[in-house]
């Protein structure tokens, strides 16, 4: 009887761990970039004086991967709203320039 319980237990937690993988990777959303058309929106709403979650809600994204692009764009300047100024094409060419050296290790300093 114990080992039949044991047989059933462990069937069951298998069973439904391995279900529930499933069904989690079923709905989690898929991971995408954000294009340009996405950015040349995000300049537009941050320049108009919107935060980075209502743009994140819009756009579809979390709002850190917001941060991170306003971050990856940013000109140094600042903008009528005294924030960090975003330029969409800054924005896509280190974006690119990164996609071609992910998982280069930078040259060693001396």
């Amino acid at each position: 009887m114990q080992k039949r319980f044991n047989d059933l237990f462990l069937h069951y937690f298998f069973y439904s761990r391995r279900r529930f993988r499933r069904k989690r990777g079923e709905n989690m959303s898929k991971q995408r970039t954000l294009t340009m058309r996405d950015r040349q929106v995000l300049a537009q709403r941050w320049e108009a004086g919107d935060g980075a979650v209502n743009i994140a809600v819009e756009l579809g994204f979390s709002p850190a991967a917001i941060y991170q692009e306003l971050k990856r764009g940013s000109t140094g300047e600042l903008d009528q709203n005294k924030r960090l100024k975003y330029d969409p094409e800054k924005g896509q060419a280190v974006y690119q320039a990164n996609l071609r050296n992910r998982g280069r290790r930078p040259a060693a300093r001396k």
